[in-house]
């Protein structure tokens, strides 16, 4: 017997709001209702409960398949890699290698993201953290911006190597910060009728996960914009493991 989210289907709406509040990606929407994936995708802490409008989601008591926090990272990458799939119709998703041009790539890729190695440039911008931006002023131009977690900046040394000094940067912790505070500020930033491409550097950690899949949803709640995502995900040791376009 252990705590574990349960969801009462006469409530739930199905609006989604819990899944995206759920870090370990237990929940879907199913027949329009959301379902818990697996009870061992599910810790029972139920931070997805106050996302809930219709108040469908509560922790109760029962028999139960233990957390898994193994099962909960593949689970975490499984959908990380079917939402790179399956994000625009007719694009595929591929991997950046060497000088070979990923296979999802639109006319406006080929510009922004070539083979040469860029040089070191320092971002003039502040502020750069997400509780302090100002999405309308500071974004209302930009075609595209870049999201770093928060773990990135220490332990990855090309940090600042971008095409242009003029490309804007969001800094934020997926885990630590609420989720609601990034959810507004990342629509504001991707309500911007300019925006073409966003650039996310994450850890590896399942953790971080969770701004990928947050900037997803919102992106596929747009009707008729094509938004590329770029996602490179850094190793604890400082390294890119590896890098997909969307």
């Amino acid at each position: 017997m252990r705590n574990i989210v349960e969801i009462d289907k006469e409530k739930c709406t199905g609006c989604g709001q819990c899944i995206i509040k759920c870090a370990e990606g237990a929940l879907k929407i199913i027949d329009g209702k959301a379902e818990i994936v697996s009870d061992k995708y599910c810790d029972g802490l139920g931070a997805c409960i106050g996302e809930c409008p219709e108040g469908a989601l509560r922790i109760i008591m029962r028999e139960a398949e233990d957390f898994d926090e193994l099962a909960v990272e593949t689970n975490l990458k499984a959908q990380e890699s079917h939402q790179c799939e399956h994000h625009q119709e007719g694009h595929e998703c591929g991997h950046l290698e060497g000088e070979e041009v990923p296979t999802c790539i639109s006319t406006k890729f080929k510009a922004l993201f070539d083979a040469t190695e860029p040089e070191v440039i320092k971002k003039n911008q502040w502020p750069i953290k997400i509780q302090l931006i100002n999405p309308k002023s500071q974004f209302s131009d930009s075609k595209e911006i870049v999201l770093i977690a928060d773990c990135v900046p220490p332990v990855y040394d090309k940090i600042h190597t971008f095409r242009s000094n003029d490309t804007p940067i969001v800094i934020t912790c997926p885990k630590f910060t609420d989720t609601d505070l990034i959810i507004s500020k990342l629509k504001q930033i991707l309500d911007n009728p300019r925006l073409e491409n966003v650039k996310i550097i994450q850890m590896e950690v399942p953790c971080c996960s969770k701004l990928r899949f947050i900037t997803q949803q919102l992106i596929e709640s747009l009707n008729n914009r094509n938004i590329i995502i770029q996602n490179e995900i850094i190793s604890t040791k400082g390294e890119k493991l590896s890098e997909e376009v969307c």
